[in-house]
């Protein structure tokens, strides 16, 4: 987790020698940039790779039903499930035994 350095900024009156002193407060601006800026690249790449490892998941799972629809299919020409309702409950209800044993999608 990144941390975020704030500067507070003191109000100084105007007076012509107060300007250095005023140019001088903004200079961890871009410190404080550059940092946000490595914090952004780092939750960056742990976005992408947390976005393929659902990519895995999701193609895991897409074999998972493929593999089922044989069985199912089988299960159809045997008058067990004609019902096109039924077969699709049944394909979703594994699918939800399946993602439930997998963790959250």
């Amino acid at each position: 987790m990144c941390m975020w350095r704030r500067t507070r900024y003191i109000h100084v009156k105007y007076r012509p020698q107060s300007l250095s002193l005023i140019s001088t407060l903004h200079q961890p601006r871009a410190n404080d940039l550059e940092e946000q800026l490595k914090c952004e690249e780092v939750t960056a790449v742990a976005m992408a790779e947390r976005l393929k490892m659902m990519e895995d998941e999701l193609l895991y799972l897409k074999s998972k039903v493929n593999d089922l629809e044989e069985p199912i299919q089988v299960l159809i020409k045997r008058n067990i499930f004609r019902n096109r309702i039924v077969c699709v409950s049944v394909v979703l209800f594994i699918v939800l035994i399946f993602s439930l044993g997998k963790g959250k999608m």
